[in-house]
């Protein structure tokens, strides 16, 4: 009896574990259940490449910061100026509802925020004030003859159906410093554009003195403030001047039983600028044109809410038209998608007078300055998407860097010839190089190439130069950072180091300055691809001289700090194989590969979802996640891929907006700093892409990071003009009971194309044809993978079966 039962025991056990033995791809909703999610603290309004940066948050108060004005690095000295005494962080213009006789901001943990259906950025906060329901929805427009204004729709709702409901609400106009209404959390003191959230109404119930006027218009001197319109509910009674708040136009409101009532308010953007004659010209003339004055009233009460939010959504979808398409049966992640594409859009601003654009990482500072190295992965992702126009012109923008360059914050012989848009990270000259070249592979233009090859040429000697230095001979043998750049900061942190990180970079920037020099016939071309070689030689060579076993842990590889990372003891060692393999510095078979991730994973510097971690209840939503996700779909590890980039939407993107950041806390919903952060949105769209498709030493492969349900019978995916080196890609995939049909074009391709397609284990493919195409179809890895041809310019169609 007893031999019986251990036999059942066993067979029901082999039952159970040979299906365990597959990977076990969880759903979204599985991995965003896991925390707490973050929510969106700062939307972005404006339209696309606007001058303006508009941002709503949740108490109902709007915020228009000019996006290309930056202060002097040093604020002057004496007070003739009225900045003179302000933060050097400021905002141009400020729009705020408060409530109560207090005149106080919405408390933000009890509204609710929305875009429209397709996250175009038409916004709405909606909260409850007794038994007033509000909703205010805003949204930006921008006339052909460059005038902008922010369009407010304050609607009010009598909830209950036995009595009329009196009450009053303030509007305030404010120009203050950015530190007068935003606070900071306690860990980054000072950081008040970075990090978490605290809005203060003291500067609000002060807002700006206006003269209010005609029953309709607050105006600032002869400049239009703003214009309103009110429903018969609302009656406007005066400029407030009492008790704790002042010159604030206050709303009395009277609504019958189950009715509404509505306040429209227009706004310009050119209310109150006091810097526009520090512009250079003719930036300043365009900048007092595009003001609003008594002249312009007429038409600005003609304006209509409702007709001015069809003409922004128009305008947008306009825009959105021109990008390749991402489908996937899965609704949520193309609306991340979309609207990662949508900010990473705002994040580009026209300078007026000037031939370039302009962008931010997470908003427009103060200063001018900017990360190459973050804004590189917006730029390549918009790139593959097809706006080439506004990614060559910000490439403009990084060109002109070059002209007194600071050069990186290190042991540098000379600055010359290096780019530094302001901070001091020794990656940003190789990354600016690396992104001309990324560009003229999505958008072959050898004019526009020819432009900027003096300054790829002065960038790449700048390379050449600093790691010559460092060719240093001791005892006969070479020193362990011999032919790396000089110590330096890989970071916005002061300490000084070699860092593969910036080895890498400036590798690969020299890799893509000789390849523009071979692609424009130059001699240039093959001293500068004999010094990338011998660089990442020394590359490799100080890698492999600094890797140890991890104490105790055998297998278990590690860079020691002698030559790579923080020389302190509290830094002992360097994980380098996320950033290493990403440029292929590290081969998918190199042994040290596995036990770096092992060390990850079990040191806690992955999360569950393979996310890194900060320390704390802190994750970065960062490189390491790209990188490995996309490690994991070459090694064909499908499992990890999913998971990483689920976590990633899901932690990296607000729950309400899908608004990213590169940071979230479990502890603090609205801990997300720099909220749209344009790297994250940038590293969304090129993660989402990859999934369906990526080119990998030469070859494009397919589908390797795609769910397996995507593959289930009904469901389809695919891309529509997505940019790749190798040309343009069209591929859909839709499958049925049978297995899946794949329809691929390569458009703009020089050469055929090899294509590796990767299905699931669960779905493996038993037999597979053309139905349109030339050519031979292999079967490999018992049909989890297809291997094929694609001619250029022809459609091929194949089909198989599971």
């Amino acid at each position: 009896m007893n031999k019986t039962r251990v036999v059942i025991i066993l067979m029901f056990a082999m039952e159970v574990v040979v299906p365990m033995a597959l990977a076990v791809e969880p759903t979204f909703d599985q991995v965003a259940g896991r925390y707490q999610r973050q929510r969106t603290y700062r939307a972005y309004l404006h339209t696309p490449l606007d001058y303006k940066i508009v941002a709503a948050q949740p108490v109902f108060c709007t915020l228009m910061q000019d996006a290309t004005l930056r202060m002097r690095e040093f604020q002057p000295k004496g007070k003739a100026n009225p900045r003179d005494h302000w933060s050097s962080d400021f905002l141009h213009l400020g729009v705020g509802f408060l409530f109560g006789e207090n005149a106080e901001l919405f408390d933000k943990n009890k509204v609710w925020q929305s875009f429209e259906w397709d996250g175009i950025p038409i916004h709405t906060i909606q909260a409850q004030w007794g038994f007033l329901t509000l909703t205010q929805t805003s949204f930006t427009e921008r006339q052909p003859d460059g005038k902008g204004m922010l369009h407010i729709r304050l609607a009010f709702e009598n909830i209950n159906p036995g009595m009329s409901v009196s009450n009053s609400v303030f509007l305030s106009l404010t120009f203050q410093p950015y530190r007068r209404y935003l606070c900071v959390g306690k860990d980054v003191p000072g950081e008040d554009h970075y990090y978490s959230y605290n809005p203060l109404p003291d500067a609000w119930r002060s807002g700006r003195a206006l003269k209010f006027e005609n029953g309709d218009t607050l105006m600032n001197g002869d400049v239009v403030a703003a214009v309103l319109k009110p429903s018969p509910e609302v009656r406007f009674l005066w400029v407030a001047e009492e008790k704790n708040i002042k010159n604030l136009l206050r709303c009395d409101l009277n609504i019958p039983a189950l009715k509404k009532a509505t306040l429209d308010v227009t706004v310009p953007y050119e209310v109150f600028d006091f810097y526009v004659d520090e512009l250079d010209q003719p930036a300043a003339e365009l900048r007092k044109a595009w003001r609003f004055t008594r002249a312009d009233l007429p038409a600005l009460r003609l304006k209509n809410f409702d007709t001015g939010r069809v003409l922004c959504r128009n305008r947008w979808k306009t825009c959105l038209n021109r990008a390749a398409q991402f489908q996937t049966p899965e609704r949520t992640v193309d609306c991340y998608v979309r609207t990662a594409l949508i900010n990473g859009l705002q994040m580009l601003a026209e300078e007026p007078g000037k031939p370039w654009l302009t962008c931010g990482q997470g908003g427009f500072y103060p200063r001018k300055f900017i990360w190459s190295v973050e804004l590189a992965q917006l730029l390549i992702a918009l790139d593959r998407f097809g706006y080439h126009d506004e990614v060559r012109h910000t490439l403009d923008y990084f060109m002109t860097t070059q002209d007194g360059s600071k050069g990186p914050h290190g042991k540098i012989s000379s600055p010359d010839g290096s780019f530094a848009p302001f901070v001091g990270w020794m990656a940003e000259t190789g990354t600016v190089l690396s992104m001309v070249w990324q560009h003229y592979l999505c958008a072959p233009d050898k004019a526009w190439l020819e432009t900027v090859v003096s300054r790829i040429l002065r960038g790449a000697a700048f390379i050449r130069r600093e790691r010559n230095a460092s060719k240093i001979m001791q005892d006969g043998k070479p020193v362990p950072h011999y032919g790396l750049l000089p110590e330096a900061s890989p970071n916005d942190s002061s300490f000084l180091g070699h860092f593969l990180f910036s080895d890498e970079a400036n590798w690969q920037g020299l890799q893509a300055a000789a390849s523009i020099c071979r692609e424009l016939g130059r001699a240039e071309a093959d001293e500068l691809q004999a010094d990338a070689d011998d660089y990442l030689a020394c590359i490799r060579k100080a890698i492999d001289y600094a890797t140890v076993d991890k104490e105790g842990c055998p297998g278990i590889r590690v860079i020691n700090r002698e030559v790579y990372g923080k020389k302190d003891k509290s830094f002992p060692y360097s994980l380098y194989a996320v950033d290493a393999q990403y440029y292929r510095v590290l081969s998918l078979q190199d042994a040290r590969l596995p036990g770096i991730e092992a060390y990850l994973r079990s040191s806690g510097g992955m999360t569950e979802e393979f996310i890194a971690t900060m320390g704390g209840r802190t994750a970065y939503t960062g490189w390491s996640d790209l990188k490995w996700n996309k490690i994991w779909m070459a090694k064909g590890e499908r499992e990890k891929a999913v998971r990483t980039f689920y976590g990633f939407m899901a932690y990296g993107f607000s729950e309400d907006l899908y608004i990213g950041s590169e940071r979230f806390n479990v502890t603090n919903l609205w801990w997300a700093p720099w909220q749209p952060n344009a790297s994250n949105n940038g590293r969304l769209l090129e993660m989402a892409g990859d999934l369906i498709a990526f080119e990998d030493e030469g070859h494009l492969v397919v589908a390797a990071g795609v769910p397996s349900w995507w593959f289930e019978p009904g469901k389809r995916f695919g891309l529509t003009q997505f940019h790749f080196a190798d040309g343009q890609l069209d591929l859909e995939c839709v499958s049925d009971s049978e297995g899946s049909v794949m329809t691929l074009l390569m458009t703009d391709a020089a050469k055929p194309v090899s294509v590796e397609i990767h299905l699931p284990e669960t779905y493996r493919a038993k037999s597979a044809k053309l139905r349109k195409g030339k050519g031979t179809i292999e079967r490999i890895q018992d049909g989890c993978m297809l291997r094929l041809q694609l001619a250029p310019g022809k459609k091929t169609i194949l089909r198989w079966n599971t």
